[in-house]
């Protein structure tokens, strides 16, 4: 081994050693990565409760028989007027599809706040099969759109 191998070795021990020096992050790197990672697991544990108390009391709901067919404010539940303010009436209700068809697409939608629930390319069928190709699977995907409104506590999610 001659002296520019030498050399050359230690030059790139040297580069090495100032890039792991260089890269490292600091001390106040690592308690701001440590910050965020608590903050999502805190929020994710928020949002578990949350869900967990949505479908109690979607559950609630679907316990609760309806007296009449009256939709005035008045005369729902206190916790409906509490959860959606002036929705309260429309978060009773069966959900229903309805289809609208072109010549190229036939689109399924929700009553429930109007989303998408399907659609499928009227003139094209999958490889090999006579099935038509649907843009997506229902079962595979889910659309949600949050609203907010001043007079309901929290997000409104339909």
């Amino acid at each position: 081994m001659d002296k520019n191998q030498i050399i050359g070795i230690v030059l790139m021990v040297l580069l090495y050693i100032g890039y792991i020096w260089y890269t490292t992050p600091t001390e106040e790197d690592r308690l701001a990565a440590i910050a965020a990672q608590e903050q999502q697991i805190e929020q994710a544990r928020l949002d578990s409760i949350a869900a967990v108390e949505e479908a109690e009391f979607q559950a609630q709901l679907r316990e609760q028989p309806l007296a009449s067919d009256t939709t005035s404010t008045e005369a729902l539940d206190a916790s409906l007027v509490r959860r959606f303010g002036g929705l309260a009436s429309a978060a009773l209700g069966e959900d229903q599809t309805y289809t609208l068809a072109s010549e190229g697409v036939t689109a399924t939608f929700s009553s429930r706040g109007g989303l998408l629930s399907g659609a499928e390319l009227t003139g094209y069928t999958r490889y090999q099969s006579e099935e038509l190709v649907r843009l997506w699977k229902e079962e595979n995907s889910a659309m949600t759109v949050a609203f907010e409104f001043n007079e309901v506590a929290g997000e409104l999610n339909l």
